[in-house]
């Protein structure tokens, strides 16, 4: 009997090896995690927080602090950390049935229930800045998945992301039982819009151009750089310092930094070059601001380069946690557009012949801001450039007795019969014609000229140039009704009159004295 248990207990110790072994194996390799609602381009971290051990048969669980999650739960001299406190109980709740955890010899139970696994998810997603991702990926669609994953209990972290919905939607836990898992990723991106007081304007025009976005939830870094670069076109003039752009940052209802300021903010740097600002803030610096609206907001004037060409102002973000590798947003552009006025003066009936030297002003009846009366009218008065000032169109009102202003801008025909009248914004104008070529009458009328701008060139918005074809007759003008000529012509007639009455009455008294 001796001699066979002798022969038996290796067999029967290496049985129990195995047994032992396969108690305590680690589940590894067939763990999948499909993460849905991915943005393209934007990179997905995978973290194991907590590895998972398991029995070859049935469906019983154990689990042990993944490596990189140690200092989540313990402090160096092990003693618990707050989240270590709050998510592993020194004993098992009366009637609980929590996952007990072994670390430094020490038995505790994982304290992660529906209750509080969004307290959890959020608090992990701020260590998760901190530690080294087991796996990541770039998502190329809407979805991703991670594969031949050790079973386990899992993080999703969507790298940059700076809104992640609260909740257990970055959760997942991989078991025999349930080796493949989906989350829902809820992660938003810092963003931009941009917006401008008026598109359709005038040369000289101050313009005013309104940058908004949000403040993001820092937490986790350590920076984050939140980065508005902003370019304008030629047509547009912009200063060199805040008082000259009447530049302003707002954080929620709170001015951050204007024209007034002594100073820049700590954690935010401005510069002015290249018709353009780059302002850069350091989120994590603001972080009493989180979730409010950042408003940016500018001036800029509108120049002549911005007649009938394209004109516009582009904006972009650039943010990320490392300065280093900056995620780039895609560039907002606004048009504004101005449009001109183009007199084609010829010989009536005969196109070909243009005339040269004919004298226009231009005028309308409304001011901006004033109820279109149509009783006083505005002349063109363009005022050119200068070393200090963009060009610029002002409107100036008649004279008391309907006289032209000596400051409104006439125009002469060149020898191709043109004149223009630039920097219009949409409107209704006249030309009144104040001096005709040689041997031409003037025009009997004013003439109406409708400006409906943009036109749409590539897809973008510029303004119009409209041609206004405008005949003369030569010889001589003959009066109008209601003129002086046809007063002469009323005076001659009751003198005429007068006259042969006269000399009726006179003949008849000669023939009577006879």
């Amino acid at each position: 009997m001796t001699k066979v248990f002798k022969k038996l207990l290796p067999l029967l110790l290496a049985t129990l090896m195995v047994f032992g072994m396969a108690t305590t194996a680690l589940a590894a390799g067939n763990g999948q995690i499909t993460v849905n609602n991915t943005v393209v381009g934007k990179e997905y971290e995978l973290y194991r927080i907590f590895d998972l051990t398991q029995a070859s048969s049935g469906n019983a669980v154990s689990y042990t602090i993944a490596p990189a999650w140690e200092d989540f739960f313990f402090n160096s001299n092990g003693t618990k950390t707050t989240a270590g406190t709050t998510y592993l109980l020194d004993t098992q709740p009366t009637g609980g049935s929590l996952n007990a955890i072994t670390y430094n010899g020490n038995t505790y139970y994982i304290n992660i229930t529906d209750s509080n696994v969004a307290d959890f998810a959020n608090a992990a997603q701020v260590y998760a800045g901190t530690a080294t991702a087991d796996a990541s990926a770039t998502a190329t669609g809407t979805s991703l998945v991670f594969s031949n994953l050790d079973l386990g209990y899992y993080l999703v972290f969507p790298v940059d992301a700076t809104e992640i919905a609260t909740g257990n939607s970055s959760i997942c836990s991989l078991t025999n039982a349930a080796p493949s898992g989906v989350i829902n990723n809820k992660g938003t991106y810092p963003d931009i819009d941009k917006t401008v007081n008026d598109q359709d304007v005038e040369v000289g025009q101050t313009v005013t151009y309104t940058i908004t976005g949000k403040v993001p939830d820092t937490t986790g870094y350590d920076t984050f750089t939140y980065e508005v670069h902003d370019t304008m076109s030629a047509g547009l003039t912009f200063g060199t310092t805040a008082a000259t752009t009447n530049f302003t940052v707002k954080f929620g209802n709170t001015i951050i930094y204007d024209k007034n300021s002594a100073s820049l903010p700590t954690g935010m740097t401005l510069s002015f070059a290249n018709n353009g600002f780059v302002v850069n803030f350091d989120m994590v610096q603001f972080q009493s601001y989180k979730g409010q609206t950042i408003t940016i907001s500018y001036d800029s004037i509108v120049n002549d380069d911005a007649v009938c060409q394209l004109t516009e102002n582009e904006a972009y973000l650039k943010y990320g946690h490392d300065p280093n590798d900056l995620e780039e947003t895609t560039h907002k552009e606004i048009e504004v557009y101005s449009s001109k006025i183009v007199i084609d003066k010829y010989e009536t009936g005969i196109t070909s012949t243009k005339l040269q030297n004919a004298e226009f002003v231009l005028y309308k009846y409304e001011e901006a801001g004033e109820a279109l009366t149509r009783t006083v009218k505005y002349y063109y008065r363009y005022i050119a450039a200068t070393a200090t000032d963009p060009a610029r169109v002002e409107w100036v009102a008649e004279g008391a007795n309907g006289e032209i202003p000596a400051t409104a801008t006439r125009v002469l025909t060149d020898a191709n019969g043109a004149a223009t009248f630039a920097g219009l914004e949409s409107g209704d104008y006249y030309l009144h014609e104040t001096a005709s070529p040689a041997g031409y009458n003037l025009l009997p009328n004013d003439v109406l000229v409708e400006v409906r701008a943009p036109q749409t060139v590539n897809g973008k918005a510029i303004g119009v140039s409209v041609t206004k074809e405008i005949a003369n007759s030569s010889g001589t003008q003959l009066p109008q009704t209601g003129g002086i000529g046809t007063t002469i012509f009323y005076i001659a007639g009751a003198v005429l009159l007068i006259g042969a009455g006269v000399l009726l009455f006179v003949r008849k008294r000669v023939k009577y004295e006879k």
